[in-house]
């Protein structure tokens, strides 16, 4: 009885040393984790101003396409798996209003975005828009059968 109660004492012990030691591992990868993703958004901001040509603080699509001819940049964007015409698709979604250039808030938050990954949030949330949407196709067609008479 007393082997197998100095047996658990030991083992409670190395599991709480485990258990420490995950947190600090844990607290450390977070660290290492933040430090990268500062480290690239100061990387991509600085990809946005050497792209901006005109300096009017808008990156666009020309420009983009241009900077997208910077092997560093290729390699930045290989780096979080988009190649050069998934940037330029890309630059298509960010650029929300369709006015053909986006601004370094944009541009971050979309690139920042995608180095991220899909998350099953992001899919719920695509598919309730496209809900949305079709809802709205349907009230628009049913108020133009009705006004037609049909």
């Amino acid at each position: 009885f007393v082997t197998v109660a100095v047996m658990n004492v030991i083992t409670g012990i190395f599991v709480e040393h485990i258990m420490e030691a995950a947190q600090a591992d844990g607290a450390e990868m977070l660290k290492l984790r933040e430090a990268e993703v500062t480290e690239q958004l100061a990387e991509l901001r600085q990809f946005f101003l050497d792209g901006d040509s005109d300096g009017d603080g808008c990156l666009t699509l020309e420009e983009f396409e241009v900077l997208l001819e910077v092997p560093k940049v290729q390699f930045f964007f290989l780096k979080i798996g988009l190649d050069s015409h998934e940037a330029v698709a890309l630059f298509h979604t960010v650029d929300t209003d369709d006015s053909g250039s986006v601004d370094v808030d944009e541009f971050l938050f979309g690139v920042m975005r995608v180095r991220s990954g899909v998350k099953a949030l992001d899919i719920l949330s695509l598919t309730y828009d496209v809900h949305r949407v079709g809802d709205h196709v349907a009230e628009i067609q049913a108020s133009m059968g009705s006004a037609a008479g049909c």
